[in-house]
């Protein structure tokens, strides 16, 4: 697990704090940064597993 990939995971794990809680407050601003910091998170996530694959491949290519 690469830092963009822990980082997009922790994103997504505050996002859902911050969602239950602003449901709980009934809080539509607060509910609207969650999802927009939750799509943050899993474009951030993606993107570490996208750097991951592409250099577990160019090991592999470069040994082969």
């Amino acid at each position: 697990m690469n830092k963009d990939q822990l980082l997009g995971t922790m994103k997504i794990a505050i996002a859902r704090l911050e969602e239950n809680l602003a449901g709980l407050m009934h809080d539509q601003t607060h509910l609207r940064h969650a999802a927009q910091l939750q799509q943050a998170g899993k474009v951030q996530r993606t993107m570490g597993e996208a750097r991951q694959l592409i250099k577990r491949s160019l090991k592999q290519h470069m040994s082969a």
